[in-house]
């Protein structure tokens, strides 16, 4: 069950509304807004019968919780109204001078916003009754006034919504529903963030990055950076979408906030804490140390931080890429079949019914089989064809069989030549501490710190002890002269936003890859100042424009997704490549030629003792 509490100021004598009326309305309004809670606000002269007696019907008529609270009484006091998680409401029975200066404290101290206000008005000009209060933009204040008398003594009641688009503007109204005493009330179609979805052209101060602040100031006529093409854009959409103007800022060099535990704030986010700016836009990383002084516009951008090193070219001129199209499970597999085809021929051979017939042209025993199995296994031909056809049904099973195992090894064998293959010393974080050779680099700004020294996974702390914390003040202060120092370094690595890499990498003097489970995921979005009016407004759209997937289509437009990943500046095999190749050549070609030598010197030795025993 949840607790609403009305708070209701009530003049006795003076109210223009009958007491169903003002009970109907109240009872309608908290169906509506699925709540239970009531509070009833009075002053020390408007406490009389008529507010009991409106509290008592209130009760009477629901499972309402009702409380009331003294105007005289500090406004703080409205932090401790509570309604079990859900806005209370707070009710105005009049509109008198007492209800307009608490009001005005109440705006001042930015309590407006800790639930609902319902306010019963009778007077003819609700601006010069709100004139001095500031109704916050994302603020919920209803009045009902009433419209006119029906013939049988029915009242229409209308009920509006008073808010204002920037304090210095006067408040704006938007009729939400219309109340009868037969029908009660009838909604607008149109939901909250809709009916205010126009600023009325007020003025916003917009906070970018130093170096996008030219491009900014000149909307984005020349440049075509990761600014222009994604942050201007959608920012250009909700101020279409939302009628407001935007005045460009930048941060000033060298400034920063610090705050308890040695952790400071730079750049956009300062000037969000001194109130030089209203909205950030950029990526801004969600970190915990930013979330306690500074909100963010919904989740508009998961940022990739991925750890890269230089690419390190492995030579595929080493002697086991011979074996490493096949696994080693697979390799017995092949010699397998080659020792069962052999005894396979040689058994059909010897079994054959018409042995004798065949014996004196052919011989397939086991000396002679290994050497036609082994030249079928290398899609060679053979001399003489078997007479019998078990021997010829083996001849072809096994030329079959092996055709394809040669064919898969042959496609494999030549893509390892033709693509490029890098040497990966680790695979993940864990392994860089394992290594314990390799230097480790971020960007000196806070945000990167903070993601490694707020991490909770223990291999990422060890990281931020063993590599950051001792190094802070060695670390360069961009993403592009970290990467310039993965090149210049011969062990080193360096974790960065991944989409920067791709931003960088022509104007590197070496390959980076990146390192495979290095990697972590970061939310981002742009930055607003805490409890902004405006929050919830931007939140909706960007979440529109997400689902739509124009931040998807703005993103590829900056990253085109390649056609073919495949590496095509080396996609030919070079002699290095097939080095292991031509030495077999080689080596055969001088066995071969040192079997014959040893062949013809024994013939001689042979023939040479054959004529000693005869002569």
């Amino acid at each position: 069950m949840r607790i609403l509490f009305i708070f209701c100021i009530i003049q006795v004598g003076d109210c223009q509304f009958p007491l169903n009326t003002l009970v109907n309305v109240t009872v309608s309004l908290l169906n509506h807004y699925h709540s239970t809670c009531v509070y009833l606000l009075h002053s020390r002269l408007q406490h009389g019968s008529l507010s009991v007696t409106y509290l008592k019907t209130l009760i009477q008529r629901g499972n309402f919780y009702t409380a009331t609270l003294s105007m005289e009484r500090n406004v703080e006091a409205l932090d401790g109204s509570t309604c079990r998680g859900n806005s209370p409401l707070y009710v105005f029975l009049d509109s008198d001078e007492s209800s307009q200066r608490y009001l005005e404290q109440v705006s001042v101290a930015s309590s407006l916003l800790s639930g609902r206000w319902l306010m019963f008005i009778s007077i003819a000009s609700i601006e010069d009754f709100f004139f001095k209060i500031k109704m916050p933009y994302d603020c919920e204040f209803l009045v009902v006034r009433p419209v006119n008398k029906e013939q049988k003594g029915g009242i229409k009641l209308s009920l509006m919504e008073v808010y204002q688009d920037h304090p210095t503007k006067v408040p704006q109204q938007h009729p939400v529903a219309h109340w009868t005493t037969t029908g009660g009330f009838v909604w607008t179609a149109t939901p909250l963030l809709q009916r205010r979805a126009n600023l009325h052209g007020i003025s916003l101060r917009v906070g970018v990055n130093s170096e996008d602040l030219p491009m900014a100031q000149s909307k984005c006529s020349v440049n075509k950076d990761e600014f222009c093409i994604i942050h201007y854009k959608i920012w250009k959409i909700l101020e279409n979408k939302l009628n407001f103007k935007s005045e460009f800022y930048g941060p000033v060099q060298g400034g920063h906030v610090s705050n308890t535990g040695n952790i400071s704030l730079d750049g956009v986010p300062t000037m969000l804490l001194s109130d030089q700016v209203d909205v950030g836009i950029s990526i801004f990383a969600m970190t915990s140390i930013r979330q306690k002084y500074i909100d963010y516009i919904s989740v508009l951008f998961s940022v990739k931080i991925a750890t890269y090193i230089k690419k390190q070219v492995v030579s595929s001129s080493r002697w086991n890429y011979i074996l490493e199209p096949f696994s080693t499970e697979f390799w017995w597999v092949v010699a397998t079949l080659l020792i069962v085809f052999i005894f396979l021929l040689s058994a059909t051979w010897y079994v054959d019914p018409r042995q004798g017939t065949h014996r004196s042209i052919e011989s397939f025993n086991v000396y002679n089989s290994w050497i036609q199995i082994l030249g079928i296994f290398c899609q060679q031909g053979h001399p003489t064809t078997p007479q019998s056809w078990p021997c010829r049904l083996v001849y072809i099973t096994a030329y079959i069989t092996f055709v394809i195992l040669f064919a898969a090894y042959a496609a494999i064998f030549i893509s390892f030549l033709a693509v490029q293959r890098y040497k990966m010393p680790f695979s993940d974080f864990q392994g860089i501490l394992d290594i314990g050779t390799y230097g480790f680099c971020i960007p000196a700004i806070p945000v990167y710190t903070s993601m490694f020294e707020e991490a909770t996974d223990p291999v990422l702390k060890q990281i931020y002890k063993t590599f950051i914390a001792p190094n802070t003040n060695s670390f360069p202060g961009s993403v592009l002269e970290c990467m310039k120092r993965v090149c210049d370094e011969k062990t080193y690595v360096a974790t960065v936003d991944s989409d920067e890499k791709r931003l960088y990498s022509d104007k590197l003097s070496c390959k980076l890859t990146a390192v495979p489970n290095a990697f972590f995921w970061v939310p981002a979005s742009y930055i607003i100042t805490k409890k902004s009016p405006y929050k919830k407004i931007f939140g909706h759209h960007t979440e529109n424009l997400r689902r739509s997937g124009i931040l998807k289509k703005l993103k590829e437009n900056l990253f085109p997704v390649p056609t073919n990943n495949i590496e095509t500046s080396n996609s030919q095999a070079t002699l290095t490549d097939v080095l292991p190749i031509l030495i077999i050549l080689v080596f055969g070609f001088l066995a071969s030629m040192f079997c014959l030598l040893v062949e013809i010197c024994f013939l001689r030795l042979r023939n040479y003792f054959t004529n000693q025993i005869v002569g």
